[in-house]
């Protein structure tokens, strides 16, 4: 395999992408009617548009940028998704795009050790986590304040 500017493995960047599709798959929320165990209606339609609405205005487009970070809760995918903890606005990574990142952002250091790019990536997941944790917290809350009503 050949390595990419400044020495950067291939092989590191195989194992990075990898690390991050897996940390980043499944990372979707549904809030539809069978979620919220409602029976279809016209009020129980406009009771998920009020919580979808509600929770967008706490969590907008690009809400992680700490470090850099690449980790987005994008809240652009069709009905019955809410949205979905993405890399840079893709559920998906491939090996080019990694390496196209780091460089867009400045993040190749020469001859940087492994641990560097590790604890970025590390960084990143643990930004999908947090978002995730987050976006479920908001969800049961506003879910609550709607059906207490």
């Amino acid at each position: 395999m050949n390595d990419f500017e400044y020495g950067l493995p291939v092989a590191w960047l195989v194992e990075f992408t990898e690390a991050l599709n897996k940390a980043l798959d499944f990372r979707k929320f549904y809030v539809t009617l069978d979620s919220l165990n409602l029976k279809l209606s016209i009020e129980s339609n406009r009771l998920v548009d009020k919580i979808k609405d509600e929770l967008s205005s706490f969590l907008p487009y690009g809400q992680l940028k700490s470090n850099k970070s690449p980790i987005y809760f994008d809240l652009n995918y069709p009905d019955g998704c809410l949205g979905i903890v993405s890399f840079n606005s893709r559920n998906y990574i491939d090996v080019d795009l990694l390496h196209e990142y780091f460089e867009k952002m400045d993040l190749l250091k020469e001859d940087a050790p492994k641990i560097y790019y590790n604890k970025l990536i590390n960084q990143w997941i643990n930004d999908a986590g947090i978002i995730e944790n987050d976006i479920q917290l908001l969800l049961r809350q506003i879910t609550k304040k709607y059906l207490n009503q």
